[in-house]
């Protein structure tokens, strides 16, 4: 026995996985394979939830805009000034985000969910101007703020 690891006073945590079973050996084991599973697409392989058809951005106000509800969205037709909204039945939580690429010709409004809510420092309801050709990451910081980053 070493003195500075005395063998007797060790007492390693339990795999959380069996060697030889592959099945998880205790509660915090199985919640923990479960959470890796949920947030890497539950075994597809696709993580994030693209949007296929492209989107059309609509509308010319928060209410009335194109609902995002995918991870990646991406913005192929619209008028300009149109817009799209991150949809608050995607119930973004502290933590996500979602991706917007505008692969149009002209500038498209990304709206935050709802008019209490603000992207950056833009004022609660206002939208971000996305430039043509642009894709920009809209991440959810606190219940009514979201800040972006991207090009």
């Amino acid at each position: 026995m070493s003195i500075l690891h005395p063998q007797g006073l060790f007492n390693g945590r339990a795999p959380l996985v069996d060697p030889e079973t592959g099945i998880p050996t205790t509660a915090y084991g199985r919640g923990w394979l479960q959470a890796i599973d949920t947030r890497t697409g539950a075994g597809t392989g696709i993580v994030p939830k693209v949007s296929v058809p492209t989107v059309t951005a609509t509308g010319a106000t928060i209410a009335d805009a194109f609902q995002l509800t995918t991870d990646w969205n991406d913005i192929e037709a619209g008028a300009a000034g149109a817009g799209v909204a991150i949809a608050s039945a995607l119930g973004l939580q502290p933590g996500n985000d979602i991706w917007v690429f505008n692969g149009t010709a002209t500038n498209k409004n990304v709206y935050p969910p709802d008019s209490q809510t603000q992207i950056d420092a833009l004022g609660a309801g206002m939208p971000y101007v996305l430039g043509a050709g642009k894709l920009r990451c809209f991440q959810c910081w606190q219940a009514t703020q979201f800040r972006s980053y991207g090009n």
